[in-house]
């Protein structure tokens, strides 16, 4: 048998350390994970935080977060896992504080970056700013609100950009989507969304520095105001000029931006209507008309125009259960000419028309019901059937007394034997279309 050489019991040597290091360090990083995987965060009761899909759950018991072997957390939701993703905000609204899970970057008041990892609990009414990823940010404090203090909100703020600097900022309360510049502002510092600039004690911090940035905004507004500039046109202070940024109408007046913002806040369906709440800033008047136009089925309803002068609209005499489509336009003069722009779409359904019965009395021959129903509908059939086969009409429904708040006291009277009743309030009618079945009650004798 061959004796190895010098050199060669070195190359053995030093592979099997390698070996050896890579096992502990791959044991070492096993462990960590394991470690980990089986930490769990407590949520106290009345927290608020928002899935992977940025929808937002409400903690009514305590439970508990965990993370995967990935590195993303989850919420243990009695026998469900609820995707939470990497980097979580929790907010206590009974303690006011926040829960930060995950890698979080603040920035100080001299400019520096702190990082943040694992798990960070502090009070939601001290003034913060975290940069959480690319485009997302986390503002904390007492008071919360635009420069123009058309939105005012309390203890935390999300905010998303897109790539051409479009915010999206919410919480539990608000939710609310920018087309145009958005300005926040807490006690001691404002923040410039859309170019991600943070003004701190008169410093402005770049914060597209930190961790990196695609969001194009910035590279757009230089191209509008290069192009303008090309122009052999001398500028004065009554001289205005007409320019896109971020799908906004804005006016350059006096070498200064002025913004005309539309947007949608809200939209809430009952079984009829849709409530819009919206805001149109115009300083300048002139817009020519904001409205809605709305479809279904890819069938023209019609055109709402909605005030400038006020938040709140209501689209009556819908149909219930019914898909609506909605495209949010504003129209403004360019050199004579009327020009359309549409700023938000959004597709809501109306809710079904709701009845609730209630068993009053029960014979061999009879049968004593009460039933309540919403202010949407207009009529509607009571029928008894027994065993599947129908026995008994109610002749004497009155709808009006059922809209009440004591309801319609009705009863059937019948003369078949059998084993299962059901009650069914059927064939109902409203704005003349017919709803089908409002409310069923079965029982057995």
């Amino acid at each position: 048998m061959r004796k190895l050489n010098k050199q060669n019991k070195i190359y053995i040597t030093l592979l099997s350390l390698f070996v050896i290091i890579c096992l502990v360090v791959v044991s070492i990083f096993i462990i960590y994970k394991i470690k980990d995987y089986n930490k769990k965060y407590k949520i106290s009761p009345v927290s608020y935080i928002f899935n992977s899909d940025k929808e937002l759950v409400t903690i009514k018991d305590t439970t508990y977060a965990k993370k995967d072997f990935f590195g993303n957390y989850y919420l243990i939701d009695k026998e469900s896992k609820i995707s939470l993703g990497k980097n979580i905000v929790i907010y206590n609204s009974s303690d006011n504080e926040i829960t930060l899970l995950g890698t979080f970057y603040e920035i100080l008041e001299n400019g520096e970056t702190k990082k943040y990892s694992g798990e960070s609990i502090f009070s939601s009414y001290l003034n913060k700013i975290f940069k959480i990823e690319d485009r997302r940010y986390l503002v904390t404090g007492k008071t919360i609100k635009t420069e123009d203090d058309l939105l005012t909100t309390e203890n935390y703020l999300l905010i998303d950009l897109d790539k051409v600097g479009n915010s999206y900022v919410y919480n539990n309360v608000i939710n609310y989507k920018s087309f145009g510049i958005l300005n926040l502002i807490t006690d001691t510092f404002n923040f410039k969304t859309n170019e991600e600039i943070l003004i701190l004690n008169n410093e402005e911090i770049d914060l597209t520095k930190i961790k990196g940035s695609t969001n194009k905004y910035k590279e757009q507004k230089k191209e509008h105001l290069d192009s303008s500039n090309d122009n052999d046109n001398p500028s004065n202070i009554y001289e205005e000029e007409q320019i896109f940024i971020n799908n906004i109408y804005e006016t350059v007046t006096e070498n200064k931006y002025v913004s005309h913002k539309t947007t949608i806040f809200d939209a809430k369906a009952s079984n009829s209507s849709i409530d819009l709440t919206y805001m149109v800033y115009d300083p300048l008047t002139e817009f020519t008309k904001v409205y809605v136009n709305v479809y279904t089925n890819d069938v023209f309803v019609g055109t709402y125009e909605l005030a400038s002068g006020e938040t709140n609209y209501t689209l009556k005499g819908l149909n219930s259960n019914t898909l609506y489509h909605l495209d949010f336009f504003y129209d403004y003069m360019v050199d004579g000419n009327l020009v359309s722009k549409k700023f938000d779409m959004l597709d809501i359904k109306t809710l079904n028309v709701k009845g609730q019965i209630t068993l009053e009395k029960v014979s061999n021959n009879s049968v004593s019901y009460i039933l309540k129903v919403d202010d949407s509908l207009d009529s509607a059939v009571a029928n008894l059937y027994i065993d599947g086969v129908l026995s008994s009409t109610d002749n004497n429904l009155n709808i009006i007394n059922a809209k009440s708040h004591d309801g319609y006291s009705g009863v059937f009277n019948f003369s078949v034997v059998g084993s299962t009743f059901e009650i069914v309030i059927e064939d109902g009618v409203f704005n003349s279309e017919n709803v089908g079945v409002i409310a069923t009650y079965k029982f057995k004798m």
